[in-house]
């Protein structure tokens, strides 16, 4: 982390001396003092200024600029990407939701197995939880429904963009 505060230190400074030089050198001297200009002079004497002109002439500062700050394509490393797909999932919905996930799964090589076991066995109440296995297969059969949906929305897809 030192490194990186020490490179945008460096970097901040670069960047001042370059408009400093800028500001110094490239812009002839006004008139009046800024601060006893207004508004609309300052943009009057802006826009009569010719730039080319000026900057033909000396530079009457001489200010180095650090330029080994600027490229940093030398220090630079190429990280390992993932390019993830497409989804034409909607993650607003449930199954849209469980669709994705499956899908990051399937990529980081993460396993997402489904409880087979849709009726389960309460201890404590000594009762099947009929509620919820029915909440359970329900869900199930809508991610079934889903898939199905989605594999025919993306051959529709194939098919128009061949």
């Amino acid at each position: 982390m030192a490194d990186h505060n020490q490179l945008w230190s460096n970097f901040l400074d670069a960047y001042y001396i370059k408009l400093l030089k800028l500001s110094l050198n490239h812009i002839p001297p006004a008139s009046k003092q800024f601060k006893e200009m207004t508004e609309a002079e300052i943009n009057i004497w802006l826009s009569s200024i010719n730039f080319e002109e000026f900057e033909k002439l000396s530079k009457p500062y001489i200010i180095r600029e650090v330029s080994s700050v600027f490229c940093l394509r030398n220090t630079v490393k190429k990280t390992k990407t993932l390019i993830l797909p497409l989804s034409l999932e909607d993650n607003s919905t449930l199954p849209g939701t469980a669709s994705i996930l499956e899908e990051f799964g399937k990529e980081f090589d993460i396993s997402c197995s489904h409880n087979d076991e849709i009726l389960e066995f309460d201890e404590k109440t000594h009762s099947f939880d009929l509620k919820g296995a029915r909440a359970h297969f329900e869900f199930m059969k809508i991610l079934h429904l889903h898939r199905d949906e989605m594999a025919s929305l993306e051959q529709q897809i194939c098919d128009t963009t061949k």
